[in-house]
């Protein structure tokens, strides 16, 4: 696990204490997705979570069940990519004020 700084010093009290706040709420939104991805037998491969970012972002395994998330959850496919695999598809759904994204390889 890597740490995580963040420089709030210089700032006025009111911004430091709303700047806490929204990190309190995204790791509370953070914390509601994993246990729905957890129930629904998701492996969580890992979590970005970075200032210059609109929504953390949650990492999942590519398994059957991304095609459930797919058909519930109006995942699009955000790239098209090439690796070591071949084509690499990334998929993207929005939920709960997160993003859940995985890769499906060798298109």
């Amino acid at each position: 696990m890597s740490a995580c700084v963040l420089k709030l010093s210089g700032l006025p009290a009111p911004r430091i204490q709303r700047k806490v706040r929204d990190i309190v709420e995204t790791l509370q939104s953070i914390e509601l997705l994993l246990s729905f991805l957890e129930r629904e037998h998701f492996t969580v491969i890992g979590v970005e979570m970075a200032p210059d970012r609109r929504m953390p972002v949650v990492h999942i395994a590519n398994t059957s069940r991304c095609a459930w998330l797919k058909r519930n959850h109006k995942a699009y496919n955000m790239a098209r990519t090439y690796g070591g695999y071949g084509q690499e598809l990334v998929w993207r759904s929005d939920m709960m004020g997160c993003r859940v994204q995985w890769i499906e390889r060798g298109h």
